[in-house]
């Protein structure tokens, strides 16, 4: 997850993104790639609204050059309408439950256009419903043409889920079914 989001340099071998090769990469690079990520702890500012964690480092501005709060609003409404998700766009991040934070961390991944979003250990922290929203969204964003790499330690979820499993130890790429 570290080397696709740019987070690490691979000590070896090529990553290739739609026919394009690439040694490494950098944060803002796979971004632009369309790479977006969702750890297991959260990377979101908790004194912020869903609206500003959705936009942050891309917030719109007016025609005066001042950020368009208004705009912001809007259009996480409408991702939040979209996708059928039960927060508010005005919410503080410290003020709602862990599982509203991993549906802003995805809402985000959309609102950058990710092609790709690799999840981390998404269930972590998440109860049965909470975890079967997650499933019915994360089967919604592949309708919508998402590639989606789920990480998990659980087989019930994997086998739910998955459409090809890679299966790793130690490292080492153990098969692919």
């Amino acid at each position: 997850i570290k080397i696709l989001s740019g987070a690490f340099q691979p000590d070896e071998g090529i990553l290739v993104i739609d026919g394009r090769r690439f040694p490494s990469l950098t944060p803002s690079l796979a971004q632009t790639q369309g790479i977006a990520t969702v750890y297991q702890e959260q990377q979101l500012v908790p004194w912020l609204s869903v609206a500003e964690n959705v936009f942050l480092g891309a917030e719109p501005r007016t025609r005066l050059k001042f950020v368009d709060h208004k705009r912001m609003v809007l259009e996480t409404e409408e991702l939040i309408y979209t996708y059928g998700l039960h927060i508010k766009p005005k919410q503080i991040i410290e003020d709602i439950p862990i599982a509203a934070r991993q549906e802003v961390a995805i809402i985000k991944a959309i609102h950058q256009k990710a092609k790709l979003l690799l999840l981390d250990e998404p269930t972590a922290a998440l109860t049965g419903s909470q975890i079967q929203f997650l499933f019915d969204l994360i089967k919604n964003l592949r309708k919508k043409g998402m590639t989606i790499v789920y990480i998990s330690h659980n087989l019930d979820e994997v086998l739910e889920l998955a459409q090809r499993i890679t299966v790793l130890r130690n490292g080492q790429c153990v098969g692919t079914f």
